[in-house]
């Protein structure tokens, strides 16, 4: 992902393909192996927690980069990271994509009250 302007939400999609290497080490497995070939051994086991890791400090001027997430699909179910207070003070309308658009600042500040 080079390239990318700066502070322009963009969807990635599913980074995870069949192909994917993950780390499988603390499962057990190697620390490069194929998603499917994980999926094949460990499937079964539930999701503790993901890492998204930035590794190329060496392509950015500086050495420093910033990478934000938002709205992480694992299986079924979509993990947000705003609350209510996002939606003030005009926030309410960069909720462009899911879980917006918002008609109003109200419905946005009443989506996140009911996630509780």
């Amino acid at each position: 992902y080079t390239g990318c302007p700066q502070n322009i939400w963009q969807n990635s999609g599913n980074l995870v393909q069949p192909a994917s290497l993950v780390d499988a080490s603390q499962l057990g497995g190697a620390f490069y192996e194929p998603y499917f070939q994980v999926q094949a051994s460990y499937g079964s086991y539930p999701i503790t927690g993901i890492q998204l890791v930035t590794d190329a400090s060496w392509a950015v001027a500086g050495g420093v980069q910033t990478m934000q997430a938002d709205n992480v699909m694992i299986n079924d179910a979509t993990f947000t990271f705003e609350s209510a207070d996002s939606c003030k003070n005009g926030g309410w309308q960069s909720f462009t994509a899911a879980p917006g658009p918002f008609k109003n600042q109200g419905q946005c500040v009443s989506y996140f009250e009911h996630q509780k």
